[in-house]
């Protein structure tokens, strides 16, 4: 066992357990062991096994899915203050030899971009099942983004449970299906849904627990 697989005992076990606790949301040990799976896949897939990434985000999901799933190919995630400017992430992108494709989150993707990185990975990326590198911003929005940041959205609303619910996007279309605990949660679910860039409409095919 090394750092990048030491949530997969407890996935297995109990996949219900809370991980995390970020911004008052839940984050379950299903869903943590999903987002690193999908992580190091994005990473490896990238080129990065065996190398540095540069992670630029405040405590997050997809920064602790990052740094363990860089674990899991050799590589290493190095950490890096958010409130730093482009020429201070510059030099200790510089200095710690990281790699030219990096992480970050949606408010710091720029900083990245005028640190010298080519390429820069967010939640939409890094939190899909599908292996094509999607390129951070792109004027047209394809199936896996849509299904990726649907999911991003689920898994960071405190209401809602992205380990319960399954979502497959066509032409735009989202679906999503699983189980809700109430009506109100089902609702919520199509609206973060709809809410995604891209999506054009919603069936929602959840099951309401009675």
């Amino acid at each position: 066992m090394n750092i990048g697989t030491i949530v997969d005992a407890a996935a297995a076990g109990d996949p219900g357990r809370a991980a995390l606790i970020i911004d008052g949301h839940i984050v379950r040990y299903g869903e943590l062991a999903a987002a690193v799976e999908q992580c190091s896949g994005r990473l490896a897939d990238s080129g990065l096994a065996g190398k540095r990434v540069a992670v630029v985000d405040v405590g997050s999901v997809p920064a602790i899915a990052t740094m363990l799933g860089a674990a899991r190919i050799g590589a290493a995630a190095a950490l890096m203050n958010p409130a730093l400017t482009p020429p201070e992430l510059r030099g200790l992108v510089k200095n710690a030899g990281c790699a030219s494709v990096g992480v970050a989150g949606e408010s710091y993707v720029g900083r990245l971009v005028d640190a010298g990185l080519s390429e820069v990975f967010t939640a939409a990326n890094l939190l899909t099942d599908g292996k094509t590198n999607t390129p951070p911003v792109a004027e047209n929005i394809d199936d896996a983004s849509i299904t990726s940041q649907v999911k991003y959205a689920l898994l960071s609303h405190k209401s809602t449970s992205a380990l319960k619910t399954k979502v497959k996007t066509v032409d735009g279309v989202v679906r999503v299906t699983g189980d809700a605990n109430s009506e109100a949660e089902k609702a919520l679910v199509s609206k973060l849904a709809m809410d995604v860039r891209g999506t054009k409409s919603v069936t929602n095919d959840m099951l309401v627990k009675s």
